[in-house]
């Protein structure tokens, strides 16, 4: 089955997702899927990408290349609280390629580059605690209320991605 889909959205009612709009082109021909662009308004700010799935292999062969531009963090989140933890936009450029009959198994085998920078704003200890998915100290933080400190990411001093506090 091959396919040609065009599909633009000016306003994605969704109220969990911080999505404004929507532009999307799937191609399916004998076997690789294309998204080329797969372009979303973002909390603020935008993802432009392309995706390509190679599935004529036992294992389906994808390669992600993004974009992403002045994404709001605050409005990542739902929860107002985890909302007050994070201000700031943040951009970036992602390039991965990987191997998998599911989304874990291609993340799992990627290869490639991303790189996220994030402009003058703070983020929570909450927040890193959850990115971190270390549930424990992220309920001591929700049940103590001590979520209001900030770590600090200062390259030049402690050196790429070590936390100065």
């Amino acid at each position: 089955m091959d396919a040609d889909v065009r599909w633009k959205a000016h306003r994605i009612n969704a109220p969990s997702l911080p999505l404004d709009d929507m532009d999307a082109h799937l191609l399916l021909d004998d076997g690789v899927l294309r998204l080329d662009p797969l372009n979303f308004g973002v909390a603020g700010g935008d993802i432009r990408s392309t995706i390509r799935m190679d599935a004529r292999q036992a294992q389906i062969s994808t390669a992600l290349k993004a974009s992403v531009r002045g994404v709001q963090l605050g409005q990542l989140f739902p929860d107002a609280k985890l909302a007050e933890q994070a201000k700031g936009g943040i951009g970036g450029e992602v390039d991965l390629s990987g191997r998998g009959n599911s989304i874990a198994a291609m993340l799992g085998s990627s290869s490639g580059k991303v790189g996220l920078a994030m402009g003058r704003g703070h983020v929570g200890n909450l927040v890193m605690e959850l990115a971190g998915l270390d549930v424990t100290e992220s309920l001591k933080f929700l049940v103590s209320g001590a979520g209001g400190g900030y770590h600090r990411y200062d390259h030049h001093r402690r050196g790429h991605g070590q936390p100065a506090r």
